[in-house]
């Protein structure tokens, strides 16, 4: 069975910055895409993103007044980091946090920071991994602690 684990991708800047990178990395019509960042250029996938396949099932949207985009996609079982350290790189005058949890909610989840002005991610404690999964996943923590509970007892 694929194990997935989602990314919310988030940028904060002023409207003019934040229209620029959505606009360079992908757009509602046109998704965000790891080729765009990391070119591949013949490469390994894994080697060259630390995940074997781009992005799926991207999503964005763009929030207070133009000030914050927030991308949400899908990897294939690991955490593509060379893709993110790219993004702090490319853009250092924004703001950039990435959080992430896989669909086993709370054993493999995080966050990434990279302040404005910096282009060093930096790993971020999480209070409760199963609620902050359950949030990356959209998804609210007593009903799935209630699914979860229910698949336990049917295997």
């Amino acid at each position: 069975m694929k194990q997935y684990i989602r990314t919310k991708l988030t940028f904060i800047s002023d409207p003019k910055r934040i229209r620029e990178i959505t606009e360079e990395l992908g757009t509602e019509q046109d998704p965000i895409r790891f080729e765009r960042i990391l070119p591949l250029e013949g490469e390994d996938p894994f080697k060259k993103w630390g995940t074997s396949q781009d992005c799926e099932e991207t999503d964005l949207i763009v929030y207070r007044n133009g000030t914050w985009a927030e991308y949400s996609f899908d990897v294939l079982k690991t955490v593509p980091l060379p893709v993110y350290r790219k993004l702090t790189e490319k853009y250092p005058d924004a703001e950039v946090r990435i959080d992430y949890a896989s669909e086993d909610y709370g054993n493999d989840c995080g966050r990434y920071e990279s302040p404005a002005g910096s282009d060093e991610l930096e790993t971020k404690e999480i209070d409760d991994p199963f609620v902050f999964a359950c949030d990356v996943w959209e998804v609210d923590p007593e009903e799935q602690m209630a699914e979860e509970m229910i698949n336990y007892y049917e295997e």
